[in-house]
């Protein structure tokens, strides 16, 4: 069976190992569906992109941030609200970053930015994807710190 309108997408969990919090940011309207909602920096590959050089252009271009050593949480096959698509999204982690301009400057794609404990993340509204996964992430965070 092939499969049409197949959409890959990644999204990363920038953690502060000092202050122990994630990097979370707040969506502008540029997507009607997403406006005003929480994310992480990421999006979606361009045609035949390694899918860490995707996540990796997509931190410099969102957030003017390199991201250094990335990690995989997780891959989910359809965390989406549009039943269309094949929707594969991956989850990852990086702790090693720098910010290119010593902090994140935000592309129109997004509002502001905050940093979180862990703890405070059910206390946002996230895309779907993420809400779809974000109980994924503090178990990941635990077994390494």
């Amino acid at each position: 069976m092939a499969l049409k309108n197949v959409y890959f997408a990644q999204k990363c969990v920038v953690y502060n190992k000092e202050t122990k919090k994630i990097l979370i940011l707040k969506r502008s309207d540029y997507k009607s569906e997403s406006a005003n909602l929480w994310d992480f920096v990421g999006g979606s590959y361009d045609f035949g992109e390694d899918s860490i050089d995707g996540l990796k252009r997509e931190g410099v271009e969102e957030l003017g941030i390199n991201l250094n050593e990335i990690h995989t949480i997780n891959y989910y096959a359809n965390p989406s609200n549009k039943p269309e698509f094949t929707f594969i999204f991956g989850l990852s982690f990086c702790d090693n970053y720098e910010f290119e301009k010593g902090k994140p400057v935000l592309s129109s794609e997004h509002l502001g930015y905050e940093w979180i404990g862990i703890d405070e993340i059910n206390e946002y509204e996230f895309v779907f994807s993420i809400e779809k996964c974000k109980d994924k992430i503090k178990p990941f965070i635990d077994r390494f710190y």
